[in-house]
């Protein structure tokens, strides 16, 4: 599909404030997790729960198809 609708938006003084700050608390934040664990060490931590989460699907859905005929 080829869109070519676009949207030009405009931000106020506050609005402006507010998104500084907030790209502020994100860059403290990721300073904050990063100084604990790596880049490395986190994608892999991620890749480790996502993987849990994969395994635990299967008996999510079996538990939920158990108690819907109880």
């Amino acid at each position: 599909m080829n869109d070519a609708r676009y949207v030009l938006l405009s931000l106020t003084g506050i609005a402006r404030k507010s998104l500084t700050s907030i790209a502020r608390q994100q860059k403290e934040l990721e300073q904050f997790v990063f100084d604990y664990v790596s880049i490395q060490e986190f994608a892999k931590l991620a890749a480790c729960l996502s993987g849990i989460r994969s395994r635990l699907e299967k008996p999510r859905l079996h538990a939920a198809l158990n108690s819907e005929t109880d």
